[in-house]
């Protein structure tokens, strides 16, 4: 019987330890405002544990933390600033290829998500699949076939080496992205979910090229706010519940577990450090939620901080007469939350509902919005 197979890419120093309560030492032990991300709850909610060794005939999950968390802390802080792609990235694409060698048989299809590095890992990995086809299936799929069914990303940040710190618009994508910003052959559907307030130079968003198979949708909130990894989290409960909302319409047959559903007793029996609970995972979506944004001031500002752009691409190159898509729920935080994100001023874009309609005019077309004045 065909199963599927879900591979989850966690972001920059994002893993399951994150549940539990830690201190920032660069702020006098100030308790962090952490948690899990929504890849590792996707893997969670897939029915994965912590060691990638829950299986099932119909779905099997799994799971690898972000760049910066294998090699102890010092590693961690230099190679989550450099993300040197002879460092973490590579010990995280062979473990998911070992995995997946291992676990695929013709016919299976396969799920891929990531968050920020960690997405654009997913995205790489997808185009390995067809470039080194051998290396990843004891018997690979027939050529010009789309093995992988979904891929789903938030926020890809693509950055290797030194962080880019220009004003350019485009980010450097030439060790994770060799061909450009189109998504893999190998892929049949896609989706990506980005931050419209996320201002860091060294965090900006890889797009993907617009064709058939890409959904691009833009949403309130800073990287973390979009891929989650903050305790207060209703913010990021929205992109995630989008997520399995759009999982839900493409296969019905996709096994999503409950908070309340998941034996947290077995997700990792054997280290006591980590205790993922139930709280972790109860959702509650609120387009008014924390917004955390990174206040900065002076030259450190100027040089670490710019607005993003929101655009369309297409060759990769912004599309001019291409419009992109925003989550419609935020007119009802440009409503009730005073909030005006500078990103979008003078922008046409159009509004897409959390069950995937765009919002359409009189005559039936998609309608376009102008900045966030006409929302009313």
């Amino acid at each position: 019987m065909a199963k599927k197979i879900m591979i989850c890419f966690d972001g920059t120093n994002n893993e399951p330890s994150d549940a539990m309560q830690k201190t920032s030492p660069f702020k006098r032990n100030k308790v962090k405002d952490c948690s899990i991300s929504n890849v590792l709850k996707l893997h969670l909610m897939f029915g994965g544990n912590l060691k990638n060794t829950l299986k099932s005939p119909q779905q099997q999950s799994f799971y690898y933390p972000g760049v910066g968390t294998y090699r102890g802390k010092l590693w961690e802080l230099f190679n989550a600033a450099l993300a040197l792609p002879a460092g973490d990235i590579t010990t995280i694409i062979r473990a998911a290829r070992k995995d997946l060698k291992k676990t695929y048989e013709p016919g299976d299809q396969i799920f891929i998500f990531g968050f920020s590095r960690g997405a654009a890992i997913a995205r790489r990995f997808a185009s390995l699949l067809v470039k080194e086809p051998k290396k990843y299936f004891k018997t690979p799929p027939e050529q010009d076939s789309r093995p992988v069914r979904f891929l789903g990303v938030f926020d890809t940040v693509a950055s290797i080496g030194s962080p880019n710190l220009s004003d350019d618009e485009m980010p450097a994508f030439d060790v994770v992205f060799q061909g450009g910003y189109t998504i893999s052959p190998a892929i049949a559907e896609a989706l990506h979910l980005v931050s419209i307030d996320e201002n860091r130079k060294a965090f900006k968003p890889t797009l993907m090229n617009h064709d058939g198979r890409v959904t691009e949708v833009w949403f309130p909130g800073v990287h973390s706010d979009i891929g989650g990894g903050y305790w207060k989290d209703s913010l990021s409960d929205v992109s995630l519940e989008f997520m399995l909302r759009y999982l839900r319409r493409l296969d019905a047959s996709i096994r999503i577990l409950k908070s309340e559903e998941i034996d947290y007793r077995r997700l990792s029996p054997d280290d006591p450090n980590i205790l993922i609970e139930e709280d972790d995972l109860k959702m509650n979506p609120s387009i008014q939620g924390t917004l955390h944004t990174h206040e900065r001031s002076g030259l450190v500002a100027e040089v670490t901080l710019c607005n993003r752009v929101i655009k369309v691409l297409k060759n990769d190159k912004p599309a001019p007469n291409a419009s992109p898509l925003v989550i419609a729920d935020i007119a009802r935080r440009v409503m009730d939350a005073a909030y005006a994100p500078a990103p979008l001023r003078r922008i046409a874009h159009r509004l897409i509902s959390m069950d995937g309609l765009i919002q359409k005019d009189d005559r039936g077309k998609d309608k376009i919005f102008t900045g966030t004045r006409n929302y009313f």
